[in-house]
């Protein structure tokens, strides 16, 4: 019987000890660790249709909603961050677009504000998601369907 409950409390022990090894220590800081967040830069390559994916991200920034959510984020974390961006192509009522996601992006998540189209014959059709219904739509319609 006692060689039962040494066995037992052995092998509590070991599932104990490997359980707390196995942890991920993502608190603890020895003050060497360097940070992960690396810059991409878009190339500047036209596509074969005539607007990059630089020229379109470019016209997002130019919408006031982007400026004032690169202000909230400049005014929280400091003026080194800045919306991210995630493209993509698809195709939308026949278009050819680029799908770009714009958000907040840090080591634990990326957090969207917007999902866009943009023509990719001359980056100047941008259409935005309606969140509520999925639908895209003119930035104006958007703009008009939130007041």
């Amino acid at each position: 019987m006692y060689r039962h409950h040494l066995f037992s409390y052995s092998f509590l022990c070991l599932i104990l000890l490997l359980v707390l090894c196995s942890c991920n220590r993502t608190g603890t800081s020895s003050g060497t660790e360097s940070s992960t967040k690396k810059a991409i830069t878009i190339s500047p390559v036209p596509s074969s249709n005539g607007c990059s994916a630089e020229a379109a991200v470019r016209a997002l920034t130019q919408l006031e909603e982007i400026q004032v959510q690169e202000g909230v984020l400049n005014s929280l974390f400091g003026e080194n961050t800045h919306i991210s961006y995630l493209i993509d192509s698809t195709s939308y009522n026949e278009k050819e677009v680029y799908a770009i996601t714009a958000g907040y992006n840090n080591e634990e998540r990326f957090e969207t504000y917007y999902h866009f189209y943009i023509d990719k014959s001359s980056c100047q059709d941008i259409l935005v998601m309606d969140v509520v219904t999925g639908d895209y739509i003119s930035p104006e319609e958007w703009r008009n369907r939130r007041n």
